[in-house]
């Protein structure tokens, strides 16, 4: 309102609609399992988080027009920068079809969504490797393992940890991972 310009209110209440369909339709035609476990993947893609993540990863907070108010009480975490992602992709929409807000959609959120999917799936079998190790050298009576964080590198929202498993001290192997466990 400070600077004369209007809201996007009516471009969020149409982004978030068109959101809402480009995820149904690509977890009906990609994701097995039944309406509840779509529904909460689906969940997971629209929520405001994975919408703030794109966001700040495209660094459109930056182009936000605050209030002189808002800008000393803001912070990257409120629904106004989730908001703007809705409202983007009603402007794509108008702007370019379907298509280009399909193309748009996915390369921001659904690949997001799907890296996220295959590092749970590293966790897993990272989890289930590591009790195998665990119960070996356990049923061994061979020693104590231990972890140690060799590094930390990339931006706080994309980071990339470095971690080694070690034997009574000896490094037996190291792990890369977006977080310390999946390392």
């Amino acid at each position: 309102n400070e600077h004369g310009e209007e809201s996007n209110e009516l471009l969020e209440f149409f982004g978030d609609a068109i959101i809402e369909f480009v995820v149904t339709e690509y977890l009906y035609k990609s994701c097995a399992g039944d309406e509840g476990k779509l529904t909460d993947k689906r969940k997971d893609l629209v929520s405001k988080e994975p919408l703030l993540r794109a966001v700040l990863k495209l660094g459109l907070s930056d182009y936000v027009l605050l209030g002189k108010g808002q800008k000393k009480s803001v912070s990257k975490d409120e629904k106004l920068f989730s908001s703007l992602y809705e409202s983007l992709v009603a402007g794509i929409y108008i702007d370019g079809g379907m298509t280009a807000v399909k193309s748009f959609i996915k390369t921001t959120i659904v690949a997001e969504f799907e890296r996220r999917e295959k590092e749970k799936k590293k966790i897993k079998k990272s989890a289930e490797s590591k009790s195998a190790l665990q119960e070996y050298v356990q049923k061994r009576k061979i020693g104590s393992i231990g972890y140690v964080m060799l590094s930390k590198h990339g931006p706080e929202h994309l980071p990339e940890f470095r971690v080694a498993v070690t034997l009574n001290g000896e490094r037996l192997a190291e792990g890369v991972g977006q977080s310390k466990r999946a390392a």
